[in-house]
């Protein structure tokens, strides 16, 4: 048995090993950052400690959107990072029994950084692997 904490971004339903989410913010003020990749939004002051905001939107090149946004606080190897995804979901528990491989046939960016899928009955789940995702910013903090 597996938890994850899901979110949406655009209508794809995406997840994150609970294990590795710290916690989940409204939108929060963020101090841009001179000549930095457009999918990094800026530094986030979380409790005394310097978080890089990263815009999963422009990330994984979904279409901009005048959506209400979060901040899933996530641990990386790399660090403690923040993902902007439109809207933070609840907690699941899964089975390896509905775990598959990433399907052959998703193309596109967030193809790349799927772990896997879960079947759920809503649809599919990918659990995105946010070291994997976060792998460049790592290198540059």
């Amino acid at each position: 048995m597996s938890q994850f904490v899901t979110f949406t971004l655009e209508n794809e339903l995406l997840g994150v090993d609970v294990q590795r989410v710290q916690e989940v913010l409204g939108l929060q003020p963020t101090t841009p950052i001179p000549r930095a990749n457009e999918s990094l939004c800026g530094l986030l002051n979380l409790r005394g400690q310097v978080v890089l905001v990263v815009d999963l939107r422009k990330r994984l090149q979904f279409p901009d959107s005048d959506r209400a946004r979060e901040n899933l606080i996530v641990q990386t190897h790399g660090g403690l990072f923040s993902l902007l995804v439109d809207k933070a979901g609840s907690v699941i528990t899964l089975g390896d029994d509905s775990r598959e491989p990433v399907p052959e046939t998703l193309r596109g960016p967030l193809a790349g950084y799927l772990s896997a899928v879960h079947k759920l009955p809503e649809g599919l789940l990918g659990i995105l692997d946010v070291d994997r995702l976060l792998a460049e910013e790592t290198a540059l903090a």
